[in-house]
């Protein structure tokens, strides 16, 4: 009984002590995996973030170069407009705007309305004053050496470069302008929105561009337009206040999400990604380690086994041996014995005679 109780409270230990051995190896494997796919996770973000950041940027500044001499440009047609009084005709205004390349002039006032105007199509003065500050208009009234330029972005998504100088005569302005018209204005503007398009959100991750509090670009199109306050993940991403960090950005249903935010000169720049784009290598880790353990305990089984066989075989021989040298001692104690009864033989024989010789007396 005791050695049965002794076995199985070694196997009960043994079991305990290789169920600790893998759960311990098993969550060193994980935490050391999930490390590494963090740090591997965010070294892709960052490497994405700042990719998108220096083309968003030098984008920027091309456009800013571009309609910078578009409105030099501007400027310097509107400076032949030198001629123009508040008493020309729309026949005169339409040579000018031959002349120049225009696609339309306007005369104003002294307070800011229309006099005349000649557009060689749809564009005119009631559209662009949407855009224009009144202001700054009237400003160059009287002023023959102040320009006031602007590109104004209309509804369409065209846009129309204006510049507004004063009248020959100090009594009101004449605005002359360009317009691009929707289809090359797309093509003539470097968008970040086209970079972005060349991403999968299911690959790369959820990426995005705000200007202040408005996505103004992403991979994911259902995001432009839309608030970042109003964006559960983006919300806790922000608030994190950790820059070019990995932080746990929430969960959506049973998907846990991990995102950074950077900061830019010109918009603030958000990428996410599900968990399963983090976790790479953990899953495979463990189901490596798992089946590594399962291994080594198998070999620790048959090693246990072959030691206790030949632990009890060992037993059965030494019993063999112990049998014979107690079998070749037994007759030695038989001879001892016999001895030890005839050496006190005789001394009973004498006692009875003596009781014999008494009693007869």
């Amino acid at each position: 009984m005791n050695n049965n109780s002794r076995r199985i409270v070694s196997r009960r230990t043994f079991w305990c002590l290789c169920l600790a051995a893998g759960l311990l190896f098993l969550g060193a494997v994980f935490l050391l995996s999930r490390h590494a796919d963090m740090q591997d996770c965010e070294r892709r973000m960052t490497e994405l973030i700042d990719f998108v950041k220096e083309q968003s940027s030098s984008y920027v500044q091309y456009n800013e170069i571009a309609v910078a001499k578009a409105l030099v440009r501007e400027t310097t047609a509107v400076q032949e407009l030198d001629g123009v009084t508040l008493d020309c005709g729309e026949d005169e205004l339409r040579q000018y705007v031959e002349r120049l390349g225009l696609t339309g002039i306007s005369v104003l006032d002294a307070n800011g309305r229309l006099v005349c105007e000649y557009s060689a199509d749809s564009i005119g003065y009631t559209r662009l004053q949407t855009d224009l500050e009144v202001e700054r208009v009237l400003a160059v009234i009287g002023h023959p050496q102040s320009t006031y330029v602007r590109r104004v972005q209309l509804t369409d998504g065209s846009f129309a470069d204006a510049a507004v100088r004063s009248c020959a005569d100090g009594r009101g302005a004449v605005l002359g302008w360009r317009h691009t018209g929707a289809a090359f204005a797309k093509k003539s503007v470097l968008s970040v929105q086209n970079l972005l398009d060349g991403y999968d959100a299911e690959t790369t991750g959820t990426v995005l561009l705000s200007d202040g509090n408005r996505v103004t670009a992403s991979d994911e199109p259902s995001l432009i337009g839309t608030d970042t306050t109003e964006n559960d993940l983006l919300r806790r991403i922000r608030s994190s206040g950790h820059a070019d960090r990995l932080v746990y950005a929430g969960r959506r249903g049973l998907t846990r999400y991990y995102g950074m935010y950077s900061h830019g000169r010109n918009f603030y720049y958000y990428i996410y990604v599900p968990g399963r784009l983090l976790y790479r290598d953990t899953p495979i880790n463990l189901i490596v380690s798992f089946f590594a353990c399962a291994i080594v305990l198998t070999l620790l089984l048959f090693v246990r086994r072959g030691t206790e066989k030949s632990f009890l075989q060992q037993q059965k021989r030494s019993k063999r041996n112990i049998r014979p040298h107690l079998s070749r001692r037994t007759p030695s104690l038989n001879a001892l014995s016999v001895r030890k009864r005839r050496q006190t033989a005789p001394s009973a024989n004498f006692c009875s005679i003596c009781r014999t010789t008494s009693a007869r007396r």
